[in-house]
């Protein structure tokens, strides 16, 4: 029995029967050429001073609306038919996408939050919250380096004041 390849030439199926390498011809691993895999979820450390239980902390980027607006209208041309402010309102759902997991995909939204850096409220887009239930599964780094890139700027733990604006 003969089978015809991409090119029409006939072959038979023993031409396509690859013989593994004997052990004998791998070579032996050294401590040199194993390396441990990079961590592949975001590294989220240090966790933020929690004072009381009634403190609800996320992880999240500071939101200048504005500023990323104009950034991603530079590249889509379409984003100019909408405004900034529409813009703020759709861009947790945009996100949500990117980061498209399971529980995750709830926790991204528009809250007002402040932290050392901003100690007046201020709008915050979350990935996660402090809880138990997100350490466990947590976005993966490239992820968040795709949304640190559009949003201008690195995550960092905000203390929630308005959850859901």
């Amino acid at each position: 029995m003969t089978f015809k390849t991409s090119l029409g030439r006939q072959r038979s199926p023993q031409a396509t029967v690859k013989v593994p390498p004997s052990p004998r011809d791998i070579p032996p691993l050294s401590s040199s050429t194993c390396t441990d895999p990079p961590l592949p979820h975001v590294n989220c450390k240090p966790f933020p001073p929690i004072l009381s239980k009634q403190e609800v902390w996320a992880y999240g980027y500071h939101f200048d609306h504005i500023k990323v607006y104009k950034r991603m209208a530079e590249e889509n041309a379409e984003l100019e038919k909408i405004t900034p402010e529409h813009f703020a309102i759709q861009l947790p759902a945009h996100i949500r996408k990117l980061v498209d997991t399971r529980g995750k995909a709830t926790e991204v939204r528009l809250i007002e939050g402040k932290n050392v850096n901003h100690l007046t409220p201020d709008f915050v887009v979350t990935l996660f919250r402090l809880t138990a239930k997100a350490m466990a599964d947590l976005p993966l780094e490239e992820d968040v380096e795709v949304i640190s890139d559009l949003m201008g700027c690195e995550p960092e733990w905000w203390q929630v004041v308005i959850w859901d604006i």
